[in-house]
This record gives structure tokens, sequence and C-alpha cells, in this order.
């Protein structure tokens, strides 16, 4: 299924794409410049030139509007990196001056963001983070694109498509009690830390002891290094030092917060984990 908030379709020629995507699936999303001022037709007839090799699933051209050129179910030629084309929904976005910057309209901008989070939505990327599933493609060649410009706001776009995904807290998460990714994402969304997913630097014996505390989303360390920065912010709600970093007391103050028994332990699966999950997708 492709977007519906394309203006325009232009189908690429077929010696500038590829069916089908080669055994992989849609894992990210990859962000380009043109490198110019264009409109979303004009990026689109780019790719109907059969000696170009090249082509992007959508554009946005300077004035906002998006165009469509490769379906999603299609492998675009984009990124310059074969696995990387394989997994991505590519954007090719206008600029609005050439040079220096390649700065890009605030029209483009907005639909960028609108348009990254309509293709996570429809293909279960989850929230946005940049480097991760959200891409851009000097990570993949030796090239400047998508400009400093761009490349300097990708939190930005990916904190505002993340308020569209989250639709201002209707994303709800699994209330199965094991604290996985999407409950620190959605976490991470409601105490407004950084959203990535990862509860960071937390002590491994804490992990050892509860099994609910799953190893996919936190980082267990040997060493004191600092803390999670979500786990702080948990830590000020319920009342006990915010020193960043889960344990027994944490745990406990977290349970007599929302009402379960109190042991100090996130057993798998948690009657305090489930609790937790179902206060964040009230809020």
């Amino acid at each position: 299924m492709n977007s519906s908030l394309v203006n325009v379709v232009i189908y690429a020629d077929h010696n500038n794409f590829t069916d089908g995507r080669s055994g992989y699936g849609i894992q990210k999303i990859t962000v380009h410049h043109c490198a110019g001022v264009m409109s979303a037709e004009s990026i689109g007839y780019l790719w109907q030139n059969p000696s170009r090799e090249c082509s992007s699933h959508y554009g946005i051209g300077n004035d906002g509007r998006i165009g469509q050129y490769v379906d999603e179910y299609d492998t675009a030629w984009t990124d310059s990196n074969w696995v990387s084309n394989c997994t991505s929904v590519t954007i090719e976005t206008s600029n609005c001056a050439c040079g220096g910057d390649w700065p890009v309209s605030d029209e483009a901008l907005n639909s960028l963001i609108n348009l990254c989070a309509d293709i996570s939505i429809r293909n279960g990327l989850g929230y946005l983070v940049p480097g991760a599933n959200l891409t851009w493609h000097s990570m993949y060649a030796a090239t400047t694109c998508p400009g400093d410009y761009l490349r300097a706001r990708m939190q930005y776009i990916a904190d505002r498509a993340n308020e569209i995904i989250g639709g201002g807290g209707g994303h709800k998460i699994a209330e199965d009690g094991l604290w996985g990714v999407d409950t620190t994402r959605k976490a991470q969304e409601v105490f407004g830390t950084p959203v990535d997913g990862v509860v960071s630097k937390q002590m491994s014996w804490v992990g050892n002891q509860n099994p609910g505390l799953l190893d996919s989303t936190f980082e267990w360390l040997d060493y004191m290094a600092g803390g999670s920065l979500l786990i702080a912010a948990i830590q000020r709600k319920v009342g006990v030092s915010d020193d960043g970093y889960i344990g027994p007391d944490t745990i406990s103050a977290m349970q007599r917060w929302l009402g379960t028994p109190v042991d100090g332990v996130a057993s798998n699966p948690s009657v305090m984990v489930q609790a937790f999950q179902h206060w964040l997708n009230q809020q």
C-alpha cells in the first residue's frame, strides 16, 4: 500500500527500479535532497528517463506537494547501496535555494514530516530514530546528500513525526507485563526524553533478578556509566532519588505508585509492568 498523501503519480521508467524487494522487507526511511529547486512533477520526470539509472519512491516539491514514482513494494534505486535500497522507502526533497547548507522550505519540511509518519504507521516501523529507522543518503555513500540543513534537523523531523505516530497519546502498546522496546518508546514519549527504544546504562545484576525487564530494550552493563534519562524521569515521578538506575528501590516505588503488590521485583510477566503499560496508554 502506498501513501494517501500523494498529490501526483508519475511512475519511473522500468529501467530505473527493481520489481519487488529481493526477499527483504521495509525497515526504514531514507531521506535525500534534490540539490536543486524542483516540483513533485519535475522530480518524477527525471525518473522517466530510461538512462537515468536512478529513482525514488517519493519526492517532495518546493511547494510541499508530494509525488510518487515507485510503488513501496518495489525497490527504488536511490541510496547507492543495494541492501539499503531493498530495505528503505526513499524520499527526494526539493531545496528552496542552491548551495550553502542546501535549505528546504517550511512547506517541504512539513510534508516530509507528515510523509515519514505515514510511511512508519503503514509499515509498522514504530517511532522514528535518526540513524536507525530514519536514515539519510550520506550514511551509505560518499555524498553531502541530504545537505547540512536537513541533516541537522533529523531529530526534529523524527520528533514531529513521532507526535503523529503517537497520535497525541493514541498509540497503544500491548499490556503484556513485559517491558520491551515498545514500552520504552512509549514511556520516552510520555516522559519527554529522547525516543530511541533503549533504557541505557543499567546494572546487569538488576537484569538478572528482573526477567520482566527485557534484554531487547535494557542496556545491561557491569559498571556504572551514568544511567538513563528515562529512568531518572520515572524516579522523579514516583518520588525516589533520580540517579537514572532502575533497581529494587525504584521498582518498589513504581509498585506503590501503581497500586500493585510491592516486592521490588519485575517478574515475567510483571503485574507492575502491566499496570505501567496501562498507565502509559491512558496518557
